[in-house]
């Protein structure tokens, strides 16, 4: 079973890499916003930011 293994590596590189990205660029950005404006789009913007960067 080499494709099920490879599509958990590639699942896995993404939890990582998505991670990484979460705690050094995504809670940063979202508390920043959240500073100078409480509305929740900001939240749902950047989460479909780094979602789509992640998975491009």
């Amino acid at each position: 079973s080499p494709p099920p293994k490879r599509r958990k590596t590639l699942f896995t590189k993404t939890v990582v890499h998505f991670s990484h990205i979460w705690i050094d660029e995504f809670l940063f950005l979202f508390f920043y916003l959240k500073k100078f404006n409480g509305t929740e789009q900001y939240y749902i913007i950047i989460l479909f930011y780094f979602l789509s960067y992640t998975y491009t």
